[in-house]
């Protein structure tokens, strides 16, 4: 005679295997979302790789944008510099300022270039100058050698220095000059150490 838990087990059997069945379907939509959901990611991570792209993009765009337009107000506050230059050196104990163009000292440069005065380099530095200046001061007539910068820093600063140094040679007394809206902390302890430069800070209007 067979007892009732072994009349039962069949049923139980079936039940373990429609389980079994039910666990492995639940698997398999399980399964289904991990993969929707891994290719979703992808999806993702494609539209921002191709957002960082743009992004980028964008960014150089602006960088370059930046570039041009802070040449463009370099060159502009140059010549503003130029226009007012007699207020502005005249502010530092200057007077009968001049704005001496290219072609009035570059043949003596050239002469100096000649006669091994001076090098090369030392001449295509100085036609560099964003300006040169014939002015006077307590000591008489002197040459200046103008950087113009928005922010001047130290590389305007020693600029600045060297054209005025190579002027010195041509001319005899030269001073350097720098001239923006600000400047850097370096600028300024640089110039503390040449008491010939010049420091203008220029107004914004």
């Amino acid at each position: 005679m067979l007892t009732e838990d072994l009349l039962a087990l069949p049923d139980a059997v079936r039940e373990l295997v429609a389980a079994e069945q039910r666990t492995e379907a639940r698997l398999e939509a399980l399964a289904e979302q991990v993969a929707a959901l891994a290719a979703a990611q992808q999806r993702t991570d494609a539209q921002l790789a191709a957002l960082g792209v743009q992004v980028a993009t964008l960014t150089a765009a602006q960088e370059r944008t930046e570039v041009r337009v802070g040449r463009m107000e370099g060159s502009v506050l140059e010549i503003r510099f130029i226009n007012r230059a007699p207020a502005y050196l005249g502010s530092a104990g200057l007077h009968r300022v001049r704005v001496v163009p290219t072609a009035d000292w570059v043949d003596a440069m050239d002469d100096a270039l000649d006669a091994g005065r001076v090098n090369s380099t030392q001449r295509l530095d100085l036609l560099r100058a964003d300006a040169v200046f014939r002015a006077r001061d307590d000591q008489g007539e002197v040459w200046l050698a103008v950087e113009v910068s928005a922010t001047v820093d130290t590389h305007d600063v020693a600029r600045a220095q060297r054209w005025a140094a190579v002027l010195a040679l041509l001319q005899g007394r030269a001073r350097p000059c720098v001239a923006g809206y600000v400047f850097t902390m370096g600028a300024r302890t640089q110039l503390a150490t040449d008491p010939t430069a010049l420091a203008l800070t220029l107004p914004e209007d």
